[in-house]
């Protein structure tokens, strides 16, 4: 009955957590949107790319007070493949900087209406052919965030977890245009690999 008793504790004191670093995650967020509007300038990005990137996520190293955050740009809402700000503080100053933003993107974007040609459900079915997969399912939407931008669906059969399907600008080495595609994200039965198709 004690074992009961401490496991119920456990479990209580574990799901406060989770809900208090759900509610940190929104107030983390927004201080380091803040940190990094107080240093735009020696950031070298506009205040318009501020407004539109993502925290992608953001820690405080309590040891040396430095706060680390990562910033994903995007256009439209929409989330641009491998554009990535690292940025870091030190009493709230600007510490160091990795990466960049690409300040053409809206130039170089080859839909401008940010509205994909393909279904999320074409794009799964079409990945799943190309890596030579059989599924065993229908490609039907569980579930839809970020205003359709975001897709889950089930494993299909051939994915140890639910497939997704995430809009992307995906810059063409080729033609250096951002071509709006859809990244699936795949985690293959018959491999260890994680497979993230364009």
């Amino acid at each position: 009955m004690k074992r009961i008793i401490h496991l119920f504790i456990l479990l209580f004191f574990c799901s406060a957590v989770v809900k208090a670093q759900d509610f940190n995650n929104a107030e983390t967020n927004k201080m380091a949107l803040s940190l990094a509007g107080a240093n735009i300038a020696s950031i070298g990005i506009s205040a318009e790319e501020l407004s539109s990137a993502v925290v992608s996520s953001t820690f405080e190293d309590k040891v040396t007070g430095i706060t680390y955050v990562y910033l994903q740009q995007s256009y439209k809402s929409i989330p641009i493949y491998n554009q990535m700000l690292v940025l870091s503080f030190k009493n709230g100053q600007l510490a160091s900087k990795a990466g960049m933003f690409d300040p053409s993107v809206a130039k170089l974007a080859n839909v401008n209406s940010a509205i994909p040609a393909v279904t999320a459900e074409s794009a799964v079915q079409a990945a799943i052919i190309d890596r030579g997969l059989h599924a065993t399912q229908m490609a039907i939407a569980l579930n839809r965030k970020d205003n359709g931008r975001f897709v889950e669906f089930s494993n299909m059969g051939v994915s140890r977890e639910n497939i997704t399907a995430q809009l992307s600008w995906v810059p063409n080495e080729k033609t250096k245009v951002y071509e709006l595609a859809w990244q699936v994200y795949i985690i293959p039965k018959t491999s260890s690999d994680y497979w993230m198709i364009r």
